[in-house]
């Protein structure tokens, strides 16, 4: 029964009103579930009244309701992680502190995966909400169902919040344990991790739409390249602001690394090889974009980076992903030569393909 249940991980650290209610809904749900869910809260707050909040919260089941309290503040991916680690059951899902997502998606999406042991996630249609205003309501949910690993890569990159749609599937958890060794193992911590599952959830295994529910996605945070979150989330540790800047020359890297070698989430070599292209070329692509738009020596770039940086990627219309592995090791070597060799050691690494 428990190895059944629906496994509901909360990585939390806000105190407000919205993220109250949205934790006590999830608690009441799981303790009307007569055992069929589970819930696992991670607060990051080291807050004691939210800590009393959450305390009061499990006693309502306690069977069924496990609250960990970090005493040290960790970040949002190895919150995420650990509460991972922690779940005992096969399907799970993740749950944000300040989105809504319907109780009968996740009744709904559990079914699909109880029923028919060969889906590894089921996903529904969601709303963009900001500052109180509908951005949109997607008309028709992208049917990924039918599709190939790279289309449904391809379609979730090219739907506004198609990231968030995938990342709160309903899924197995087998299916993501390729992606939790991918990110233990990189030694820069992702500033969006949430993209990793979703890739994996999106490209492995088989896909249904729940057709039921909703999810409400609140989009308040400023998640731009280079933005403040970025570059708070670098200088944290211990990196400069250019690598924000760069970071989506660091995606795509990972993301072809990712798709072609031991932590892809895909056996078919060619579906390897298409998703690790698209990952690749469409990031660069971006990333190209925005940096001939911007002054790179206001940005940090300069010496031996910026030359390289014109060089090989700027001017470059025959761009490996070894010279961009080369470039990126430059670039933090600049800063930290230990970890500029462990982190191309781990995309090497990342790159071979089991036997």
């Amino acid at each position: 029964m428990i190895f059944d249940a629906l496994t509901i991980l909360v990585p939390t650290y806000r105190n407000d009103a919205k993220a109250r209610r949205v934790l006590a809904g999830l608690a009441a749900l799981v303790a009307g579930s007569e055992g069929r869910m589970r819930l696992v809260v991670g607060d990051n707050s080291q807050n004691p009244q939210k800590h009393e909040f959450l305390w009061r919260l499990a006693e309502w089941s306690p069977e069924w309701i496990d609250i960990h309290c970090r005493p040290q503040r960790i970040s949002g991916q190895m919150n995420l992680l650990d509460l991972f680690g922690k779940s005992v059951s096969g399907i799970l899902m993740f749950h944000a502190d300040d989105d809504y997502i319907s109780d009968d998606y996740m009744v709904r999406a559990h079914e699909i995966l109880q029923q028919d042991a060969s889906v590894s996630a089921a996903y529904t249609s969601y709303i963009v909400s900001k500052g109180g205003s509908i951005l949109t309501v997607p008309q028709a949910v992208p049917q990924l169902d039918q599709a190939s690993p790279v289309e449904r890569l391809i379609e979730n990159h090219n739907c506004w919040g198609g990231y968030n749609l995938l990342f709160y599937s309903v899924f197995r958890k087998r299916s993501l344990e390729g992606t939790v060794a991918f990110l233990n193992a990189c030694p820069i911590e992702a500033p969006f991790h949430d993209w990793w599952f979703s890739y994996a959830m999106v490209c492995g295994g088989r896909v249904r739409n729940a057709a039921a529910g909703q999810i409400l996605y609140a989009a308040e945070g400023t998640h731009e390249m280079g933005g403040n979150d970025s570059i708070a989330h670098y200088a944290a540790l211990g990196l400069p602001p250019l690598v924000s800047h760069l970071q989506l020359v660091f995606t795509a890297t990972e993301g072809a690394c990712f798709f072609l070698g031991r932590y892809s989430p895909l056996a078919d070599a060619d579906g390897r090889r298409a998703c690790a292209q698209f990952m690749f070329e469409t990031n660069i692509k971006i990333a190209i974009a925005r940096l001939q738009q911007s002054d790179l020596p206001a940005l940090g770039l300069g010496g031996e980076v910026l030359q390289q940086l014109n060089t090989v990627i700027l001017n470059n219309d025959w761009l490996t992903l070894e010279s961009t592995i080369d470039f990126l090791h430059l670039v933090l070597a600049q800063t930290n030569a230990d970890l500029a060799d462990r982190y191309r050691g781990f995309l090497s690494d990342a790159l071979k393909i089991p036997a």
